[in-house]
């Protein structure tokens, strides 16, 4: 069985993550986090896939990569990571504004280099997902409930 990493990685922790038996880890939000996890497989033999947190609104509360530095990451000469597509977080309540910039920024990217997945929209907001190209959407709460109140 194989796993998927979703959720901030911190670069202390690439080593223990980047295995066989993680098919994808969906929250790559720096240059940084990507070459060590290149770093890693190389020193596995191991091809892993990631996506790209994109930080969509530009929010200083979110971790991921800016619009704007999207490409950097692209150009970086990777030889054992797959981006095989891009992740967002837009922020609550503004997924119709978002989103279609999502989709936008996947479309450009995709056929250059052979992106597969969108991933975008929670419980609460992935019919909009969906409609603006979503291939995976997180379902946690309505799976598990509302996390409690701290």
């Amino acid at each position: 069985m194989k796993i998927d990493i979703i959720g901030h990685l911190q670069s202390n922790k690439v080593n223990y993550v980047v295995n066989k038996h993680i098919r994808c880890i969906q929250s790559v939000d720096s240059l940084k986090i990507l070459k060590l996890i290149d770093k890693q497989a190389k020193n596995l033999n191991h091809i892993q896939d990631v996506l790209i947190e994109v930080n969509i609104a530009e929010e200083l509360s979110k971790t991921g990569i800016g619009v704007n530095d999207l490409q950097t990451l692209f150009d970086e000469q990777l030889e054992n990571v797959r981006i095989k597509g891009l992740m967002f977080m837009p922020p609550f309540g503004e997924e119709d504004i978002y989103l279609p910039k999502g989709q936008e920024l996947f479309e450009k990217y995709k056929q250059k280099y052979n992106l597969e997945i969108i991933s975008a929209g929670l419980s609460d907001s992935y019919l909009t997902a969906i409609k603006y190209g979503s291939t995976v959407v997180r379902l946690g709460s309505a799976i598990f409930g509302e996390r409690p109140a701290h």
